[in-house]
């Protein structure tokens, strides 16, 4: 049996040097009471970017000006092979988590050492913070 393969993508949403994360509910099925960045998978036919958009409209209500690719990712599970993309991103508006999430919070990067989320998350919400730190040195 071919193994099945699946994209997904998350938005790092910065405003004013903090990032969006989001906590999962109790309704969600795994990882529940970890934080994370909102996303989720592609849906057939649907570009990265588009889902991108999709993802911040669905799980935190709000509009984005996409930016750039900012992290990969890989790894296999049960379910099959994953392939992530972080796209940077800014929004507008308030934030409203969707069903299923159980806070938000803007954080800056001393706010994330103590909370919960998955080494795969913690990589890529590094990588968030590397690329607004190296914004501010080069201007």
């Amino acid at each position: 049996m071919a193994e099945r393969f699946f994209a997904a993508v998350s938005i790092a949403i910065l405003r004013r040097g903090r990032l969006l994360l989001l906590r999962r509910g109790p309704e969600e099925r795994t990882f529940v009471g970890h934080w994370e960045m909102p996303g989720g998978a592609v849906e057939a036919g649907e570009s990265l970017p588009d889902a991108a958009r999709r993802e911040a409209r669905e799980e935190a209500s709000v509009a984005i000006a996409l930016g750039r690719p900012l992290h990969f990712g890989e790894w296999t599970s049960r379910r099959g092979r994953f392939v992530h993309v972080v796209y940077l991103a800014t929004a507008r508006g308030r934030v409203r988590p969707a069903d299923g999430m159980d806070g938000a919070l803007w954080a800056f990067p001393a706010d994330v050492e103590g909370l919960p989320m998955t080494p795969k998350e913690r990589d890529a919400v590094k990588a968030a913070f590397r690329t607004v730190a190296e914004g501010r040195r080069s201007r």
